[in-house]
């Protein structure tokens, strides 16, 4: 997930990439279930034209940073998990999702389309969290901001298995 900065101070911000680690995706048919645990959403560094610096923060700002994400920004002590469910239907190398996404206690209808490669499903889809009743993050009085928009990038691999079954274990 990328997050970006606006604001009259915003050249002393910084644009973020957060990771969701945790989640889950299930493709039944073309019945679509994801589920991500919000509470486990790290950041991982700072996008500088579009690279990732990982070293672009000290350990109490990435401390700082997910506090806020999950006490002011998502309430994860209210709402500790996002789910999508909806419909995947595939072509040859592209595919769509069309449904709902449940944050913050509200279900919105969010569709995309993206690519499939072999076993591998990517897909880019623009949020915009005011539209879930998020409100946009402040500090030093608005002069720094966060944009009323995240860009969320997913992907994930099918699970394939060959020959038999694994034998359970006991």
């Amino acid at each position: 997930m990328f997050t970006f900065k606006e604001g009259l101070l915003s050249p002393v911000a910084h644009d973020l990439r957060l990771r969701a680690f945790g989640a889950s995706a299930e493709l039944e048919g073309e019945n679509l279930v994801v589920r991500l645990p919000l509470h486990e959403l790290r950041v991982e560094g700072v996008m500088r034209s579009g690279v990732l610096d990982p070293r672009g923060l000290s350990p109490a700002q990435y401390a700082e940073i997910e506090r806020a994400v999950r006490t002011e920004v998502l309430h994860t002590d209210r709402f500790p998990e996002a789910s999508y469910r909806g419909r995947c239907t595939e072509t040859s190398d592209q595919f769509s999702v069309t449904g709902e996404l449940e944050l913050s206690g509200r279900r919105v209808a969010l569709s995309g389309q993206g690519r499939r490669s072999l076993h591998e499903y990517n897909l880019s889809l623009e949020l915009v969290p005011s539209r879930w009743g998020i409100a946009q993050y402040r500090a030093l009085l608005g002069a720094i901001r966060l944009k009323d928009v995240v860009r969320v990038e997913v992907s994930f691999r099918e699970a394939v298995f060959e020959g038999s079954a694994p034998a359970p274990v006991k």
